[in-house]
């Protein structure tokens, strides 16, 4: 598995600060957010990839800020366009949509059709499309995300899977498992029960069984989305130390 981080938990930071950071901790890939890298900015992007390249790291994905069901094709194409200037083949995105203020059976065959719609799109442009699972209301439960990722029906369509901070560990092992065909990426963190970014040795027991259940995909990526600069060198040994275990 490869090991990263997605520059969002660090979005107060530059862009080459970011960098730095990532190679300063011996990690070996990216996802940038629209935060550092705005889409339609290309020239931004070839810089940043150019950096990012000079240090011996690869961008795995961008992360845009993306209403799927409500921006125009030629929002998407911009995305695109930088995500390959990123050098990356993967495009992150959301819905944007809270389940509780709309038609939920119209909004998924509404979403279903634009998703098929974007992947035909990305696949022209030889990328593949990402959702975030949990952080996004049509893609917070594993039964529904079943169900849609099979309606979607496309090959270019996966997930990034985070653990649900309110389920016990035996429930988020089988939610893995039972969405590991569409998982692509994972995000690492863990929080106390108020929420807070804690240190992530406190969840050593967790992310152990979680990584024994990813490794036997070598291109999927473990990447820090919640975690404290302070804590990051820290963090990122223990993660490459739990990694080399969980491959045993």
């Amino acid at each position: 598995m490869l090991l990263g981080l997605a520059s969002i938990a660090f979005s107060k930071l530059s862009a080459d600060a970011v960098i730095d950071l990532v190679c300063e901790n011996g990690l070996e890939i990216l996802e940038w957010n629209e935060v550092h890298i705005p889409a339609g900015n290309i020239k931004e992007a070839e810089r940043v990839r150019r950096r990012a390249g000079e240090k011996g790291l690869r961008t795995i994905s961008y992360a845009a800020k993306f209403s799927v069901l409500t921006e125009a094709a030629e929002s998407f194409s911009r995305v695109l366009k930088t995500a390959d200037a990123l050098g990356t083949d993967m495009v992150c995105l959301n819905t944007g949509l809270a389940l509780s203020s709309i038609d939920a059976q119209e909004a998924s065959r509404q979403l279903v059709q634009r998703v098929q719609e974007l992947s035909d799109m990305a696949k022209k442009a030889g990328m593949k499309l990402c959702f975030f699972y949990r952080c996004d209301a049509f893609f917070d439960d594993y039964l529904r995300v079943v169900s849609l990722m099979e309606e979607i029906n496309r090959d270019n369509v996966f997930l990034n899977w985070q653990p649900k901070l309110t389920s016990s560990l035996i429930f988020n092992i089988f939610e893995l498992k039972m969405l590991l065909r569409f998982v692509q990426h994972v995000y690492i963190y863990y929080k106390d029960s108020a929420s807070r970014n804690s240190l992530i040795i406190e969840g050593r027991d967790e992310w152990q069984q979680y990584m024994k259940v990813l490794k036997e995909k070598e291109e999927r990526a473990i990447m820090f989305r919640g975690c404290s600069q302070e804590s990051f060198a820290e963090d990122c040994a223990l993660l490459r130390e739990w990694l080399k275990k969980a491959e045993v």
